[in-house]
């Protein structure tokens, strides 16, 4: 049975993806559902064709730095513009790929001095990671907070 807390059209996948992540040993664990929210939010809750055909729930494009983790795919975005993505090989794959991206891209220099708390987090990275007009950005953070906060924390908690 569904957890109240999600979607009933909820993928399969992401479910597997909220399994894998609820049961690894990530060093930031306070910053788990936040991170939660996010994804639920940039892949609509596992639905979209990045995360069912790539695992990958966060939108990443390709980088480098990024072959341990998986190969890069061609993929249309919702703007239509044509990028290099992350296909990453598994769900496990893809949590440690998210993880050292914010090392791997210089976008991020200070985020270890952002992860008190999940708020701090998504406030100093999320308009990074949107890039953004500011107001877009900002409701961007809002967004990810309230799926943090309905959804995501209690669903942990259970």
């Amino acid at each position: 049975k569904m957890s109240p807390y999600l979607p009933g059209n909820t993928d399969p996948g992401f479910l597997d993806l909220i399994e894998v992540y609820r049961n690894a040993d990530i060093e930031f664990p306070q910053l788990k559902a936040m991170t939660l929210a996010q994804w639920a939010l940039e892949s609509g809750w596992g639905l979209s064709d990045l995360a069912m055909k790539n695992n990958n729930f966060a939108g990443m494009k390709w980088r480098k730095g990024m072959q341990p983790f998986g190969w890069a795919v061609t993929y249309k975005d919702w703007q239509g513009k044509v990028d290099p993505y992350v296909h990453f090989r598994d769900k496990a794959a893809f949590i440690s790929g998210y993880w050292a991206r914010f090392d791997i891209v210089s976008a991020y220099p200070n985020w270890r001095k952002h992860i008190h708390s999940g708020d701090a987090f998504i406030d100093y990275i999320g308009p990074i990671w949107v890039g953004m007009s500011p107001t877009h950005n900002e409701k961007y953070v809002k967004d990810i907070k309230r799926l943090c906060r309905n959804r995501l924390e209690p669903l942990l908690k259970t």
